[in-house]
């Protein structure tokens, strides 16, 4: 055992990995609150699928547009 090893206290991390460890063991957090997901587009015609489709597409064609105008 080397000097510095003697003299580290017996809770202090001994690498960068102990020390990611601790810090996320440490890290308090507030979990976002989960809702039921949504399964309703599961059962979704193909012919749904594409029409929702044409209209995402539309919306980030028309965004990407206003972005280019300005």
């Amino acid at each position: 055992m080397d000097e510095t090893q003697k003299n580290r206290p017996r809770n202090q991390p001994k690498n960068q990995i102990d020390k990611l460890i601790a810090f996320f063991k440490n890290l308090k957090l507030k979990k976002p609150k989960c809702d039921a997901p949504d399964y309703s587009s599961w059962k979704q015609t193909e012919e749904e699928y594409q029409a929702q489709q044409a209209e995402w597409l539309a919306i980030v064609k028309e965004k990407k547009q206003d972005t280019k105008q300005e």
